[in-house]
């Protein structure tokens, strides 16, 4: 958050999340990014680091939506 303070940026709505691994630092790195965010997106291949994405948005009061492309 910092960055965007220093240099006067508007914080992003939209994030898009794209990691192999080490997903729960990702997450908690950016908790206070993710706080003003009205969308995220990332690819869920049902593998089990995925639903450490899963839980983590579901806790976070985000609503899981899925593609048509993926159902």
């Amino acid at each position: 958050m910092i960055i965007f303070l220093k240099f006067d940026l508007l914080r992003p709505n939209k994030i898009k999340i794209d990691v192999d691994g080490n997903e729960l630092t990702v997450l908690r790195g950016m908790k206070d990014l993710l706080r003003g965010a009205s969308e995220v997106y990332f690819e869920d291949s049902k593998s089990k680091s995925c639903q450490v994405f899963v839980q983590f948005f579901i806790r976070g009061r985000f609503k899981k939506i899925k593609s048509k492309l993926t159902q």
